[in-house]
């Protein structure tokens, strides 16, 4: 009775199995040869940097995505994709590695030569808007705090009120020097905290019921149109 076994396609002797694309049966062994190895377009454009245009007449498998359901990747054969690169980089498949690394190298030493611009051209940037927040500051009476998230974030770029920035720093100043806001905090602490127990929840945050507390109780409720040191 026969068993039915088809013997390796390349050896001729160590029994095949049917591998994926192949219609051929190809043992273990055989198996690893370059041209029964297949890669995704996405590692063949990076480890062999070649194009979408190097990739176009060769042969491609569409296979599921293990990123998720009804996504699939395109895998080509690996022996393939290395004649293509070959072919691009004018060179032979035994020198390709040497080619490649002296061109992975090149391209890492202009991503480095662009990041260092754009980290000067962020860090002149964010100079000029420091020095153009420090003299409003001064202009009002003020002075650049380096614990202040708020003047960060104008420096940085992610505000681009510098009156607003400028006017809340002196709203801070007057809370702090003229409206005693640290004795505030715990009569805050404790309102939030009877709101949570009679409510369930409290919509204030302490710093910003602190600030009404010191208002209400040595300014007015409110904040003079003109600061004292501003006179």
């Amino acid at each position: 009775m026969s068993n039915n076994v088809i013997n390796c396609k390349e050896c001729n002797h160590n029994p095949g199995k049917s591998i994926r694309f192949i219609e051929d049966y190809i043992c273990v062994s055989c198996s690893d040869l370059p041209k029964y190895k297949f890669i995704t377009k996405t590692d063949a454009k990076n480890e062999y940097l070649v194009k979408d245009i190097d990739l176009e007449d060769l042969e491609s498998h569409q296979v599921k995505s293990s990123y998720g359901h009804n996504q699939y990747a395109s895998l080509y054969n690996k022996l393939e994709v290395m004649k293509k690169a070959c072919e691009r980089y004018s060179t032979t498949l035994e020198a390709l590695p040497g080619v490649l690394d002296d061109k992975k190298q090149e391209k890492q030493n202009k991503s480095r030569e662009r990041k260092i611009k754009i980290q000067e051209k962020r860090n002149a940037i964010e100079a000029s808007r420091r020095n153009k927040l420090i003299a409003s500051l001064i202009d009002n009476g003020l002075e650049l705090r380096a614990d202040s998230r708020l003047c960060q974030l104008y420096i940085e770029g992610k505000i681009d009120n510098l009156e607003y920035v400028v006017r809340r720093m002196g709203e801070m100043r007057y809370l702090y020097e003229y409206c005693h806001m640290d004795e505030c905090y715990d009569e805050a602490y404790h309102y939030i905290q009877e709101e949570r127990s009679l409510f369930g929840h409290c919509d204030w945050l302490v710093q910003d019921k602190a600030e009404q507390i010191a208002l209400k109780k040595y300014s007015s409720g409110r904040y003079p149109v003109v600061f004292p040191w501003q006179k």
